[in-house]
């Protein structure tokens, strides 16, 4: 759970989240995902949304687009 990640993943929605050197909680959590199938494809599902909906391509060209845009405009 650094920088950017708890937003990417949805605030833990679409991944596991812990705090780093977390070396129990990481084992854990790698532990329940080897234990529970359900939970394995519900966050991979939902990681895969979550990419599809803030990260495809267009949408990043997007926001680069408005980014230079607005520099642009600015500088004019």
């Amino acid at each position: 759970a650094v920088g950017d990640v708890p937003v990417m993943l949805d605030g833990g929605k679409a991944g596991i989240l812990m705090r780093p050197g977390d070396v129990d909680g990481l084992a854990s959590a790698i532990a329940r995902l080897a234990r529970d199938p359900d939970e394995r494809v519900r966050l991979g599902q939902a990681g895969r949304r979550r990419v599809e909906s803030h990260y495809s391509y267009d949408r990043m060209i997007r926001s680069l687009w408005d980014v230079y845009s607005g520099l642009l405009a600015h500088s004019i």
